[in-house]
């Protein structure tokens, strides 16, 4: 036997596309009350092709990107159904981030082969205009991480959006032609929002709010259903990943993460079930690195704050504010980044500590008074740099 067919063998999992960020589960465990407030919004749409705007909000790992998907699915279904042309499309903001990167994504659904440049912002509204018009639709645009827009108020395109359907009232007379909105953020972001985008949102704002240990239970077991074979994750396993993610801000996908890095662990050990030491092997892998995802949920402000930090540690272990405030200075030459002042840095500060990237703790009163000492939570100072650098590179 080769080597390759020596570790080739038998797997716990069955299907770990399951496990996988794009998966969309058969069911959705405590989220009935949220995607009934969906479906009640977007009634109108199909009764009477009059648009909806509605906007999602919660942590990282709370459901609304599902929720969002299950729901379009279904309702595009409902709508067929009932006789009325109903199509979506899911725009990632942190991945597009200009109003006509997000604006070609849109015209995609309908022309995938359009082309990337030579058309202005009002060619490419006109031409998803006939597209409605030609294929007898109504069409919900999610955006999703919209608050990678709003923090750099970048808020032309739900401005064209909404007014989308103020230039289009002869097609929503006709019961299609509207374009309705599902607008997803890690925070409620509301305020953010111009005059216009607030008034159509005010009644429909939808918060997911963080899992407890028990709803994780039933989500994380029908995911082993689906992603491994039978008797091999216990239910204490799944217990003991629902209280992990639990104490991890209620975030879903960390455990789900956890129960495939675990299954990942059994078949490195060629275990036939997944055991207590493979989830706390996973977790304690999991909290002393830095994952891209956490990484990319941070604007490029607190990202610079994060990598001023970093560089100061690099040799050592724990620094002050003061120091890392004039690192911070000259980042944001490097980057070519507007500095911030130093009440509005404090605030980055208080931030990053909250969310367990760095500790900040006030030092006992000196001559000069006291300060503030920063040290990193079990991450590598080297590492941070990097992955923090290639981020603010893509930008």
């Amino acid at each position: 036997m080769g080597t390759i067919e020596k570790y080739m063998g038998s797997s716990v999992f069955r299907d770990r596309k399951a496990l996988s960020f794009d998966y969309i589960p058969k069911r959705l465990p405590h989220r009935d009350e949220q995607l009934k407030k969906l479906v009640m919004a977007f009634r109108p749409v199909v009764s009477e092709g009059i648009p909806q705007n509605v906007f999602l909000y919660g942590n990282v790992g709370t459901g609304k990107t599902v929720t969002a998907k299950v729901f379009c699915n279904e309702f595009q279904e409902y709508a067929k159904k009932e006789g009325c042309g109903l199509e979506f499309v899911f725009v990632n903001c942190r991945k597009n981030t200009t109003y006509q990167a997000i604006l070609l994504q849109i015209v995609r659904h309908f022309q995938p082969q359009y082309p990337d440049r030579g058309f202005s912002v009002a060619e490419m509204l006109n031409t998803l205009k006939r597209d409605l018009e030609k294929y007898k639709c109504n069409f919900i645009v999610v955006l999703d991480e919209v608050n990678i827009l709003l923090s750099r108020n970048k808020t032309d395109i739900i401005y064209a959006l909404t007014r989308f359907n103020e230039d289009s009232k002869d097609s929503i007379g006709k019961g299609f032609g509207c374009v309705s909105l599902i607008l997803i953020s890690q925070k409620s972001v509301y305020e953010m929002l111009d005059a216009a985008s607030r008034s159509t949102l005010k009644h429909h704002m939808i918060e997911f709010k963080p899992y407890k240990a028990h709803e994780l239970y039933d989500i994380l077991s029908d995911r082993v259903k689906d992603a491994f074979f039978p008797g091999t994750v216990p239910s204490e396993i799944i217990e003991l990943v629902s209280e992990i993610g639990a104490e991890n801000n209620g975030d879903a996908r960390f455990a789900i993460e956890l129960l495939e890095q675990a299954g990942m662990q059994a078949d490195f050990e060629g275990s036939e079930v997944l055991r207590p030491e493979y989830v706390r092997s996973a977790k304690a892998e999991a909290q002393s690195t830095v994952s891209e995802t956490k990484l990319e949920e941070l604007d490029e402000q607190k990202l610079a704050v994060l990598l001023a930090c970093s560089r100061a540690l690099k040799t050592k272990t724990s620094t002050i504010t003061g120091e890392v405030e004039k690192i911070y200075q000259s980042v944001c030459e490097e980057y070519n980044l507007e500095k911030r002042g130093h009440t509005q840095f404090w605030k980055y500060i208080s931030s990053l500590s909250n969310l367990g990237l760095i500790d900040a703790k006030k030092s006992a009163e000196g001559v000069h008074g006291s300060t503030t000492v920063i040290e990193l939570r079990e991450i590598p100072a080297v590492e941070l740099i990097k992955k923090i650098d290639e981020l603010l590179r893509k930008k």
